[in-house]
């Protein structure tokens, strides 16, 4: 019975400590995707510049 605990404790320990929460991600992701930075075109808060335009129904976005 020990030796199943202190494999349930050991397993859990294993998976909770290294994921990387929704937030954590996104940010990881804006500031460098595959080398690709957005925020050097958008800037740090996404406000910066706009890159295009679309037409949707005649209507400019």
């Amino acid at each position: 019975m020990k030796i199943v605990l202190m494999f349930f404790l050991f397993s859990i320990n294993l998976f909770g400590a290294d994921f990387i929460t929704l937030k954590e991600y996104s940010k990881m992701l804006y500031e460098n995707p595959r080398g690709i930075s957005c925020k050097e075109c958008h800037g740090a808060d996404g406000s910066e510049q706009i890159l295009g335009y679309y037409m949707k129904n005649g209507i400019k976005t």
